[in-house]
């Protein structure tokens, strides 16, 4: 198929390239447009087009100097360019063709000889793409045909040499293919003997038809005698010298060139040779011999050729070195059967002895591969784990990792589990530590546990496998874990003795001046001491607000650690909830009021009697109740609310204040918390009633839960566990 030929129009002005088109449009071309020099350039180089109509006359880069670019670039080097000028002097020409310019079209346009010129040129530039690429089909096709056949020579040569061990077959096969290669009468190999420093004769192969033809190349002509090649004497003598330097192919023609061939030369004009070609043989970069193409002729030789035939050179000495490697495998065959067995039967003996040791070894040893699968595992391992050697092998080594650790190691929690050992191992690092793993029967044991890699003998930095070694500790940890408790033990105990010591403190020591504190306050309030001015009540009612105070705190310590050392409880008995409500609810309502905050009260009037010491309880809660006061605004409310289902009786305390920061809701349970807010931080307490509280309904069995809304107040359910009605009988 025929396709249209390419043309780009290069013209800085749209009314130019606007005109070339109606001129050209409907001739059949693909036109092509650029504005400036540096965008024709491109489109050049992408459109490789077969014509280009330049216009001269163009700011920044000019039409001479795009000329000259595309003919320094060899890719456009061959593109016809006519120059379009509206310049008609002889000057402005003579740069155009220097340029490089073909041809010059002057404006304005004469139509006819616009487009005879492009049809002719884009019709010569066509013929001459096709002859250059028939011309390139042909040389390739003749390249390709002698490649094939010199691959097929170096083929045949490299096969045979692969595939036997007799030399003079390798060097016959090799001396056939170079003589067809290169149309020689006769290739001669000559090796250097081992023993000796002499070159030997070793093969010589003629073309049998050579004198056939040689005498039937003109039959009008007495056939010419032909020296007998094979007769003369080798020249490697000659080239010895030369050979051992460049180690390369040398082709030689009988004209002198080269001072260090004149005896070649010499030899060359004596014996009637008009070429030679000599190519080495190497073993290990060591000349072992040559191959000598000799003719009557005179022959060139391109570095292709030279490059074949020391490919086949390379091949026949590759074919040498394997026979002469297998030479000396034949040599050392005889003793290398006695070597191994001998190599073998230290390996047994060695294999028995380490066997016996881990047979005999008092801690468990396991070898696994790489991915952990267990392999073997000596006596001990199966009396420490459970798991007979049947039983274990071909198992992975997670078979004892107890299913805590196994957790963990999922959970992604941490803790020394057997793939984060291997992921250490595997580095070629051994692991050392404790680990907790589990018998066949399903009891735990902690183990002392070491791991080492096993490296690959072949290569030491690949690592191919583990070896565990592991002891059981579990009585040295039960015997840690009991002299941890008796030491836990006696700190308890220490803190309670500090606990008695400290209540026995407050009650004695705090006490008693609080009381002979309080008789002055009476005295003088009394006026025993004297009537008192404004002044001195004002401060008289300070003192005994502080000293109230104080009083408040040593109680509520008195109480809490009564609490915390166990020498205060709760003793419940089968109660209701009203006494509790009855004495609660009134007292909250005058506390409230003072405070201009409202009451509200939904206790169930079904409440069941349930296991209750109402006096500890109704501390609890009046604690509960008073918080919420505290802490709540004027205006505010605080609900009281009862319930109770099968299983729970639950009180709730509302309140409408600011309710509880996040942060601190852990905190409101520590003796002397109130918050970090000022205005809590204002109330009146001492952080001790919700701390108080929390201990007497834990020592009913129950729980405290909290809700809290910022700026919208805090819930205080106190749920108590019931004991359900027996059913009638």
């Amino acid at each position: 198929m025929r396709h249209p030929s390419t043309i780009l129009i290069v013209d800085d002005q749209l009314s130019g390239r606007e005109v070339l088109r109606g001129l050209l449009t409907n001739q059949g071309y693909e036109l092509a447009f650029a504005s400036d020099g540096e965008e024709s350039l491109a489109k050049a180089i992408e459109l490789i087009p077969d014509l280009i109509l330049l216009d001269v006359m163009m700011p920044g880069m000019d039409g001479f100097e795009v000329c000259e670019r595309l003919r320094a670039d060899s890719h456009l080097a061959e593109i016809p360019i006519i120059l379009i000028t509206a310049l008609d002097d002889h000057d402005s020409r003579l740069r155009g063709i220097e340029a490089g310019a073909d041809d010059f079209v002057t404006k304005p346009f004469n139509q006819v000889e616009l487009q005879a010129r492009v049809r002719s040129i884009t019709r010569l530039n066509r013929y001459r793409r096709l002859l250059m690429e028939r011309t390139y089909r042909e040389q390739a096709e003749e390249e390709v045909y002698r490649r094939n056949r010199e691959l097929t020579l170096l083929n045949q040569v490299i096969t045979t040499a692969t595939s036997t061990l007799n030399i003079h077959d390798t060097l016959y096969v090799a001396c056939e293919a170079l003589t067809q290669v290169f149309e020689l009468p006769q290739a001669t190999t000559i090796l250097l003997h081992h023993e000796e420093t002499q070159f030997t004769d070793l093969v010589t192969y003629r073309v049998p038809s050579f004198r056939m033809k040689q005498a039937h190349s003109d039959e009008n002509q007495e056939p010419t005698q032909e020296p007998d090649l094979a007769k003369e004497i080798p020249i490697v003598g000659l080239l010895s010298e030369y050979l051992s330097e460049s180690k390369t192919p040398l082709a030689v023609v009988d004209e002198p060139t080269d001072p260090w061939l004149s005896p070649v030369y010499e030899f060359m004009q004596r014996h009637g040779l008009g070429s030679l070609l000599v190519v080495p043989l190497l073993v290990h970069e060591e000349i072992i011999g040559i191959i000598e193409l000799k003719a009557i002729e005179r022959r060139t030789y391109s570095q292709q050729d030279l490059n074949l035939a020391q490919s086949v050179a390379t091949a026949v000495g590759q074919a040498i070195e394997t026979t002469q490697l297998y030479q000396a495998l034949e040599h050392h065959a005889t003793t290398l059967e006695e070597t191994v067995a001998q190599r073998t039967r230290e390996l047994q003996t060695e294999r028995d002895r380490t066997q016996a040791v881990l047979q005999a070894l008092g801690e468990a040893v396991v070898v696994t591969d790489i991915s952990g699968t267990i392999q073997y595992l000596n006596p001990a391992a199966v009396t420490l784990t459970g798991y007979t050697e049947e039983e274990a092998i071909g198992q992975t080594w997670h078979l004892w990792q107890s299913r805590t650790a196994r957790e963990r190691e999922i959970n992604g929690v941490g803790g020394q589990t057997l793939d984060g050992i291997s992921d250490v191992v595997r580095t070629g690092q051994t692991w050392r530590g404790e680990v907790n793993n589990k018998r066949k029967d399903g009891t735990l044991y902690d183990a002392l546990l070491t791991v080492a890699p096993l490296f690959n003998p072949d290569n030491l930095d690949q690592t191919i496998g583990f070896v565990t070694v592991q002891s059981d500790i579990t009585p040295l940890k039960e015997a840690e874990r009991i002299r941890t408790l008796h030491q836990e033990r006696e700190k308890q105990a220490a803190l309670d003795r500090l606990r008695h010591t400290f209540l026995s403190t407050v009650n004695h020591e705090m006490r008693t001046p609080l009381a002979l504190i309080f008789q002055g306050i009476e005295m003088l309030e009394d006026s025993h001491l004297g009537e008192l001015t404004p002044e001195h009540s004002d401060a008289v009612m300070a003192v005994r607000r502080q000293s109230w105070t104080l009083g408040q705190m040593v109680e509520g310590l008195t109480r809490v650690a009564a609490f915390l050392s166990k020498q205060e409880t709760v003793r419940p008995v089968l109660a209701l909830l009203e006494p509790v409500f009855n004495n609660l609810v009134p007292l909250a309502e005058f506390k409230a009021r003072s405070k201009e905050v409202a009451v509200e009260t939904d206790i169930s009037p079904d409440l069941p009697s349930f296991p209750l010491d109402v006096k500890q309880m109704e501390e609890a809660l009046t604690q509960l109740v008073d918080n919420a006061i505290k802490f709540n605004h004027p205006g505010g409310k605080i609900k009281i609310n009862a319930q109770a289902n099968d299983d729970w009786v639950m009180i709730a305390v509302s309140d409408t204040g600011r309710g509880i920061e996040e942060e601190q809701m852990d905190r409101i349970w520590e003796v002397f918390e109130q918050g970090t807010d000022p205005l809590r931080r204002a109330q009146e307490g001492l952080g001790l009633g919700l701390v108080l509280a929390r201990y007497i309904v834990e020592a009913h069995r129950g729980t405290i839960e909290i809700e809290t809304t910022p700026d919208q107040g805090s819930t205080f359910t106190v749920k108590l566990p019931r004991v359900k009605a027996r059913k009638p009988s």
